[in-house]
């Protein structure tokens, strides 16, 4: 691994949920890895303090020594999701780069009272994590689309305590992303997939309600692309 002797580059998915952090926030990144965005966050100045988690051993050494080569000091902890974490201390808790399940199922564990925002990005099942915020008294604030090597991430913030009605078509594609610049690809790329799911059923007897779900997806997403061509 490269160890940076000055603040390291961030990629753009790292970069856009940097800039979701506030001033002064004091951060907990789970499952950090490479340790790139809380050291990125504690060089730049942005946050005063920082602390990271992974489940994995080897993954947290990673954080370590990028910390330790540019004289960084960083809380670690080796353990799942947020068991590790002290509450009291951080306000704002980065959890991206792993699936929707596993995110909503860290909020469930292991709440910490002190937080006041998350920042989220989930790789798959960003429905299913939507959902659960809905549910679960947390209000999305902002959400993000953001396209690297090929493929658009969504990255929103949520605050707990705050209860949040999402309408369907805010569940399946994101609470305010139609302003998003990369928003018109993003919701062709959905109905393409749709598409090609409902392809694969046409012939099957006995996924019709597969069919009916696929299609009134489709329905959906087809009326979020006709508005949006409306008022472009």
């Amino acid at each position: 691994m490269e160890i940076f002797m000055k603040q390291p580059a961030l990629t753009k998915r790292l970069k856009r949920i940097y800039d979701f952090i506030g001033e002064g926030d004091r951060i907990v990144d789970v499952g950090s890895d490479h340790g790139l965005l809380p050291v990125y966050a504690l060089m730049s100045g942005k946050c005063p303090c920082a602390f990271a988690t992974d489940i994995s051993r080897p993954s947290l050494q990673k954080t370590i020594d990028l910390a330790q080569a540019n004289g960084i000091e960083l809380g670690c902890a080796c353990c799942d999701g947020l068991a590790g974490v002290p509450d009291g201390i951080f306000d704002t808790v980065v959890i991206a780069g792993m699936g929707g399940l596993l995110i909503a199922d860290i909020l469930k564990q292991n709440p910490l009272h002190s937080v006041k925002k998350y920042i989220l990005q989930p790789m798959t099942a960003q429905y299913e994590l939507r959902q659960y915020l809905n549910r679960n008294q947390y209000s999305i604030l902002q959400e993000a689309l953001v396209k690297e090597e090929g493929k658009i991430y969504n990255i929103l913030t949520a605050v707990p305590n705050r209860g949040q009605k999402l309408s369907e078509k805010e569940l399946r594609l994101g609470f305010g992303v139609e302003n998003e610049p990369l928003y018109e690809e993003y919701l062709e790329r959905k109905i393409s997939r749709i598409k090609m799911i409902l392809a694969n059923l046409q012939h099957s007897r006995t996924e019709s309600g597969k069919k009916q779900e696929a299609a009134a997806l489709l329905a959906l997403y087809e009326n979020c692309q006709k508005s949006f061509n409306k008022i472009k």
